[in-house]
């Protein structure tokens, strides 16, 4: 496991290797657990709880809602889903966040104008981006055009076809950093 700081992401996104936070790293084997768990019970019951893809009906007997209708395509694409995740997590590249910025890097909460709306993001590690909590991982496309960008920043972004008007306003470190540990 490499460890960089917030100050070396430019040159890791070359790299083509994902940048993790501490928190990142765990979201990511928790999916590993959760969908090994559910590959688990799929292939170690009875036929009959099985989906069958050729039946239109859901009216299987398992009882268990959290496993009723897997079909073997579901199956298949967690076994696939958790070798991708693997991948991800052999030796992974792991940031700190910063506790003082001057920058958009990960690890910073970035207060913005776009088309003069305000707004405020936390920026994160890769994986970890949850909108309905202004959470951005480092490659959403809103970070990827301002990272690097200091205060006072004023610039044209590219954001689903259409181009936005962007102004850095201010970026500080994660208000609430105890919150993205484990």
């Amino acid at each position: 496991m490499k460890t960089i700081t917030s100050n070396t992401i430019d040159t890791t996104l070359t790299t083509g290797k994902p940048v993790f936070s501490p928190r990142g790293i765990q979201l990511r084997r928790n999916r590993i657990n959760e969908l090994n768990l559910m590959i688990w019970k799929y292939e170690n019951q009875d036929s009959s709880f099985k989906k069958n893809e050729n039946d239109s009906s859901t009216n299987n007997n398992s009882g268990n809602a959290d496993y009723d209708g897997i079909t073997s395509e579901s199956h298949t694409k967690y076994i696939q889903e958790v070798q991708i995740l693997e991948k991800e997590l052999i030796e992974p590249q792991v940031t700190t966040y910063p506790r003082r910025v001057t920058e958009v890097c990960i690890g910073c909460t970035v207060n913005i104008l776009m088309n003069g709306e305000k707004r405020q993001y936390d920026i994160l590690g890769y994986g970890e981006t949850d909108w309905k909590n202004n959470q951005l991982a480092y490659t959403a496309p809103l970070v990827i055009g301002i990272l690097g960008k200091k205060p006072g920043y004023i610039g044209e972004i590219q954001l689903c076809g259409r181009s936005q008007k962007v102004e850095i306003v201010e970026v500080s470190p994660l208000k609430e950093a105890s919150n993205y540990k484990l």
